[in-house]
Order: C-alpha cells, then sequence, then structure tokens
C-alpha cells in the first residue's frame, strides 16, 4: 500500500540564494558556492552529474546537493526541485519538505561522495 502524498500547496519549501542562509523549519542552513558541473547522490544511492551547490548543515556537515537530491536536517528530509544560475549572477536552490518523517537515521551522515 503506497503511502498518502501531501498535496504540493501544503509542503514547506524554502528558497536559498548563494551565499546566503535559509530557515528549514526552525533550522538555519548556508549555501556556499554552486558549480555548473558537479556529481551528487541521488537517494538511491547513484551518482548524477549536473550543476550542484554546496550547503552547510548541523554539525558541521558539507554536503553537494543538485537536483533531486535529498538530505536530512532535523528527522525531516528535504528534496532539491529547482536549481538555478546563471555565469556571472548568483544562483538559488528550492528546497522541498518530502515529509516530516525521517527517512533514514537522523543522525546518518552523507556519504563521502557528498562530502566536501
Amino acid at each position: 500500500m503506497s503511502e498518502p502524498v501531501e498535496p504540493e500547496s501544503e509542503r514547506t519549501v524554502e528558497n536559498i540564494e548563494e551565499t546566503t542562509a535559509g530557515d528549514l523549519m526552525g533550522t538555519r542552513v548556508a549555501m556556499g558556492s554552486m558549480l555548473f558541473d558537479c556529481s551528487y547522490e541521488l537517494p538511491d544511492g547513484s551518482e548524477a552529474r549536473g550543476m550542484a551547490c554546496n550547503l552547510a548543515l548541523p554539525n558541521d556537515i558539507s554536503i553537494w546537493v543538485g537536483m533531486g537530491s535529498t538530505f536530512v536536517v532535523d528527522d525531516i528530509t528535504w528534496r532539491v526541485t529547482a536549481i538555478e544560475k546563471e555565469r556571472g549572477e548568483l544562483g538559488s536552490v528550492t528546497l522541498t519538505a518530502d515529509s516530516s518523517e525521517p527517512k533514514q537515521s537522523p543522525d546518518a551522515l552523507p556519504s563521502p561522495s557528498q562530502r566536501d
């Protein structure tokens, strides 16, 4: 039996601009730089390549994420639903909370390929 899916309008969405910080349901997460061609991990463990940004998570964890990536902050899984950058301009990433239920152990660290 499949899990119910929240309507998009009821999901929490946060947009973070390059070199600024966002508030992921009370937790500050900063975005550093962006790259046009970077490898990052997808939820199924496979590696993707494309536009990515570096996020500074709590506990001094730094990860690279791109379109479709997920990560957990305070037991909430966040998914990259948009990522944009024009050459010479600051970019942004849009994150959507998948749910308030953790998809992995809250103290799980990102894989070595995700770390800075």
